[in-house]
């Protein structure tokens, strides 16, 4: 978690939140809440209790930005009425949020969005709901989607199950179109590694990416996920040339948080790791300071930090964050004894601060890094 917002108003007085959770990449937004939700870095997907005929007893909707320019919400309303809105979107950015005071709620019947654009224009987008005809779900979620035309959309997603991670639910309005079930497939042979299955789907036209779909990641990053190296090598050497650049940019982070050194040198190659902006480039160098959360015995951390900082040429004192975080500092709060070692070997300054003046020593957990950071100067 990046930091936690109590309070804020809009420019009326009125109050947008009382609570917001910054995590990375990831913005949730909790009104009047006794409780936190909590994201999946994937899928992204988010549960509402029972509902019929998209009547929600409790949960939230979800914004996401699929453009490459950030994009300011500044009002949302539902037949009329005001609901809360999220605020600055980034790129590739998702922002849940839950107002226990709304539900229980009916789906209105259109959305009203008010929103700055890039260029500082204030512009409105009205969303119908009418076209969906649903009798019953039991679980469900509202997207309002950003696109790269520079609108939103409106799109439900009906998870299958707790376990949809393969992307087996139901978006809508596309699920009835035959290329995005097509594409649906695409993702689940990437992530069982079928390259038969790939081959032919991508020979009979199935769809590499699919525009504004805010619910499961590509196959490429499916296949970086799983560590899948031959279906990789076959949808990487398929790379459309207009291939979203902040996925791209995902996939070179989940490569360096895993550990996958041969997909992460591949993917280093490309254009698209020529210039990428600084947020995602401190995401990609923290992560491969840290240890994936599925796989705590990741140990090439260090052969991770080599490829990356022989492609950025940043320095051994990278801050991954605007805070001040180095790449020892993250080393260290992950209690990597190795990693601290061969950062201070490489020069790494031991008595970097942050912001509130904190040192590494002050975050250091075991006695082994302690004695590490003092044997190297560090107070």
């Amino acid at each position: 978690m990046v930091g936690i917002i109590l309070a804020q108003q809009d420019g009326e007085g009125k109050l947008l939140y009382s609570i917001a959770r910054i995590e990375r990449n990831r913005l949730i937004v909790i009104v009047n809440a006794k409780f936190y939700l909590i994201l999946s870095c994937f899928t992204v997907c988010f549960s509402f209790s029972t509902f019929a005929t998209l009547r929600l007893q409790d949960g939230e909707y979800c914004f996401c930005n699929k453009s490459t320019n950030e994009v300011l919400v500044t009002h949302f309303f539902g037949d009329g009425k005001r609901l809360m809105s999220c605020g600055v979107l980034n790129p590739y950015q998702h922002a849940s949020i839950y107002d226990e005071d709304m539900f229980p709620w009916t789906l209105p019947q259109y959305f009203q969005i008010e929103y700055q654009d890039s260029n500082g224009v204030t512009q409105t987008d009205k969303l119908d709901t009418t076209w969906i005809k649903l009798k019953k779900a039991k679980q469900g979620t509202v997207y309002f989607v950003y696109t790269p035309e520079k609108k939103f959309v409106l799109k439900i997603y009906l998870p299958a199950g707790d376990n949809d991670f393969r992307f087996n639910g139901k978006l809508l309005p596309d699920e009835d179109n035959p290329a995005f079930k097509s594409y649906k497939e695409l993702i689940r042979a990437s992530i069982d590694g079928d390259t038969q299955r790939i081959r032919e789907l991508l020979t009979n036209g199935a769809p590499y990416t699919w525009p504004n779909e805010p619910v499961s990641g590509t196959p490429l990053l499916w296949s970086v996920r799983w560590n899948q190296k031959e279906a990789f090598d076959i949808l990487i050497n398929q790379l459309p040339k207009d291939f979203y650049p902040y996925e791209y940019y995902w996939c070179i982070r989940m490569a360096a948080q895993d550990g996958h050194t041969n997909i992460l040198a591949r993917l280093l190659q490309s254009n698209l790791a020529k210039e990428i902006p600084k947020s995602q480039l401190q995401d990609i160098f923290y992560n491969a300071c840290t240890h994936a959360e599925a796989d705590n015995t990741k140990t090439n951390d260090i052969e991770v930090l080599k490829i990356l900082l022989k492609q950025f040429n940043v320095g051994i004192d990278y801050k991954t964050t605007d805070y001040g975080h180095t790449l020892l500092f993250v080393a260290v709060q992950s209690d990597d004894t190795e990693l601290v070692k061969w950062l201070l070997m490489q020069g790494a300054n031991p008595n970097a601060k942050l912001q509130n003046g904190d040192t590494p020593l002050k975050w250091a957990r075991s006695e082994t890094i302690k004695q590490l950071l003092i044997d190297h100067g560090g107070k």
